[in-house]
């Protein structure tokens, strides 16, 4: 009598499937977490950016930063500065007075999704005055990403909604 302390061939496999299984219902679930984290890490940095925008315009009379004027705000915003732009890891920031917003775009640029807040106090703002408001890229990844501006929206976007105001 022989005493086999091996696995076989059928036990290996069924090991393998499951783990090939698990991983392929775990896999999307950490992408879009992850991405989510994103996304919280830019809206945070954007009511940064929006709030100091705000606060120079109350130190300045009503004027706010001009297009690229970066130095001017008093925070810190990670990244190299280019032009109007800063670049960062996994984000782009753009400060426009002129367009009366502040815009965060999801490296690559105008790939993905960004985020955006309108001047409270710019006369041409409107309706949107004061918010922040998520809009998607129509592109390759288009549900996914509604799922992440989804969730800092605290609502659901479906079928060709590519935006919602963030609360």
């Amino acid at each position: 009598m022989k005493n086999n302390k091996a696995f076989t061939l059928i036990e290996l496999l069924v090991v393998v499937l499951i783990i090939a299984i698990l991983a392929a219902i775990a896999l999307p679930k950490y992408k879009l977490t992850v991405e989510r984290a994103h996304a919280s890490e830019a809206y945070t940095m954007i009511k940064s950016i929006a709030e100091a925008g705000e606060r120079y315009a109350l130190a300045t009379g009503g004027t706010y930063p001009a297009y690229g004027e970066w130095e001017v705000l008093d925070i810190e915003i990670p990244g190299s500065v280019s032009g109007n732009f800063i670049i960062g890891e996994n984000w782009t920031w753009w400060l426009s007075y002129q367009d009366e917003r502040v815009l965060a775009n999801r490296n690559p640029n105008g790939t993905k999704y960004y985020l955006q807040y309108f001047y409270l106090y710019h006369p041409n703002s409107g309706s949107f005055a004061g918010r922040y408001k998520c809009a998607v890229y129509s592109g390759s990844n288009f549900s996914f990403y509604q799922k992440v501006c989804g969730s800092l929206c605290g609502t659901s976007l479906s079928g060709s909604t590519n935006f919602c105001f963030i609360n």
